[in-house]
């Protein structure tokens, strides 16, 4: 890292920056960050490249860090970013090279490079390269936080190499060894119907055990069109919020924001109710709606969903 004369100053600055993306202060965070580089402080590159990102300059975004890296080509945090967005650009050589370069830092985390390189091998469509560096993050002792995400993709290779059910064992694996309470068993659900269907078995005990919990992903909202679409005479994109209320400790309901193809109302919140937590269902009720367009071309159904949004009695 590149060190001003006042880090801790810098670090409070840097978490106040972080705090104002969050919150959607664009402004506010690119003015701490030109802030932290007056301070020599590489981090500022870091919040003025995901604020431009933030602000959909992605350009703007990249040439920052490339600026950032000729300045501190030790910060492996840095090449990474850099390496991600380049992807996101579509520059997938590229981000190749930067990621490649993160890998080389002293001090550089190898599984969550290996993780973001992976990603970019799979862009390319070089599932056999991506798979090569996500066994390495599924073979640890101590899963990373984004165990689950690698975890999918990898199965996700797999059947792109014709090994469905070397996907499905993978998943089924690592379900099978947690507990009926591990909070990442649904998750693992989710992943394991979509593996089921990619192996041409039934898919629907794991689905519902997934849709259950309220879990859900790109994939799992796919395979859920295709295999429980609705009748829809006239569809329409709508977008909608609906809650729910839950009966836990400290916790008074749950909501999420959804994106529905739908003939209607009543339909949009049939789709968006299915994919709350069971318990949240008999109470759950619209909070919010908007028809955005007709939509001819996309399958009625859930094409997007946000996390469960909880929220307490008071």
């Amino acid at each position: 890292m590149w060190f001003g004369r006042d880090p801790d100053a810098a670090r409070a600055l840097e978490e106040d920056a972080h705090a104002k993306l969050a919150d959607g202060d664009v402004d506010g965070a690119l003015a701490a960050a030109e802030r932290l580089l007056q301070m020599g402080w590489s981090g500022g590159f870091e919040i003025k490249a995901l604020a431009l990102q933030t602000r959909g300059d992605l350009d703007g975004a990249i040439a920052t860090l490339e600026e950032a890296v000729r300045v501190a080509p030790a910060a492996w945090l840095l090449w990474q970013l850099l390496g991600n967005l380049r992807s996101d650009a579509g520059r997938l050589d590229a981000a190749v090279e930067a990621l490649d370069a993160a890998l080389a830092c002293d001090g550089a985390s190898e599984s969550s490079v290996r993780f973001n390189r992976a990603i970019v091998q799979h862009r390319r469509g070089e599932p056999g390269a991506a798979l090569d560096d996500l066994e390495p993050i599924l073979a640890l002792p101590r899963p990373p936080a984004f165990a689950e995400d690698a975890l999918s993709l990898a199965a996700r290779c797999l059947a792109e190499l014709g090994r469905a059910d070397d996907g499905l064992t993978l998943v089924t694996s690592a379900r099978d060894v947690c507990a009926p309470d591990d909070p990442r068993r649904p998750r693992l659900e989710a992943e394991r119907a979509v593996a089921l269907d990619r192996a041409a078995q039934d898919p629907d005990d794991a689905l519902d055990a997934a849709l259950h919990a309220g879990v859900i992903t790109a994939d799992l909202l796919a395979l859920l069109r295709r295999r429980r679409p609705p009748a829809c005479e006239a569809p329409r994109r709508l977008h909608l919020v609906v809650q729910g209320e839950l009966t836990a400790p400290g916790v008074a309901g749950v909501m999420r924001w959804v994106e529905v193809v739908a003939d209607d109302e009543a339909q949009a919140l049939a789709l968006a109710v299915a994919i709350l937590p069971e318990p949240a269902r008999a109470s759950a009720a619209l909070e919010q709606l908007q028809v955005v367009e007709p939509s001819t071309d996309a399958e009625p159904g859930v094409h997007a969903a946000s996390g469960l949004v909880y929220y307490g009695d008071e």
